[in-house]
């Protein structure tokens, strides 16, 4: 067991699953996931897609070590969005979208359906924060992930775990406001049982919090112990960082 968890590999596949874990934990304890089937379906299938996806991640990472070029980041996020939004398209445009089907017995289901809350958070929760404050946190949000992630290919160097983050995370939020801008809400079609229904780009988030996670916990780098003064050190040089592309901005116009 011990050489087991010493295996990167496995540790990948931990930390992918931990993350469903959490939640099912919550949806357990909160009533929504009830009897024998369901206690089972939902934890062995989504553990499974996550155990796989960490593979697949793990195989490009001992490919990938250095990450990508701004080229192959540029592509790759405009090729999610693309298969995000086609999607949905495709969806749009069938005669028959108010149908639902069974995908898994009694679990997996294509329910296509408007998701006016503003994410798949706030519709779980009962959020009323309104669409306008979650594209204006679209908006945010955009430059800040471009801020952080090229602050941090600066100070730690370029890797193929944060590189994928970044690439998820940004290809997210682009297809998220892309959603509220010009189409009032999210399409929303893939219904796990009774928990929630999510799209394409919310595997695309969740997939790269998992990516962030190996980022943190496997790069030698972060696994250092730092003081508070250190961690002080580094938001101050953040702050710098930004001051000084703001300046070189600014020299533009």
């Amino acid at each position: 067991m011990k050489l087991m968890f010493k295996n990167p590999l496995w540790k990948v596949i931990c930390i992918f699953v931990s993350m469903w874990l959490v939640y099912y934990i919550l949806e357990l304890f909160s009533g929504n996931i009830q009897g024998i089937y369901g206690i089972l379906i939902n934890l062995i299938a989504p553990a499974l897609f996550l155990s796989l996806m960490a593979v697949i991640f793990y195989t490009l990472s001992l490919k990938i070590t250095s990450g990508f070029n701004s080229k192959k980041i540029v592509l790759i996020i405009f090729i999610l969005i693309i298969i995000e939004q086609v999607t949905k398209l495709i969806i749009r445009s069938a005669p028959n979208i108010g149908s639902s089907y069974e995908l898994i017995a009694d679990w997996l289901y294509f329910y296509p359906t408007l998701n006016t809350s503003g994410s798949w958070g706030a519709s779980r929760f009962g959020l009323t924060l309104g669409i306008k404050i979650f594209l204006l946190i679209n908006i945010i949000f955009i430059p800040l992930v471009v801020q952080i992630f090229r602050f941090h290919v600066k100070e730690n160097g370029s890797s193929f775990w944060g590189n994928i983050t970044f690439v998820l995370c940004f290809s997210g939020i682009v297809c998220s406001m892309i959603d509220k801008m010009f189409f009032g809400g999210s399409l929303d079609f893939l219904m796990l049982n009774n928990l929630f229904v999510a799209d394409i780009k919310d595997f695309y988030i969740t997939l790269s919090i998992g990516c962030l996670l190996v980022e943190v916990f496997l790069n030698s780098k972060f696994n250092s112990k730092s003081s508070f003064k250190d961690d002080f050190g580094l938001i101050k040089r953040f702050i710098m960082f930004n001051k000084n592309n703001f300046k070189e901005l600014k020299k533009l116009f």
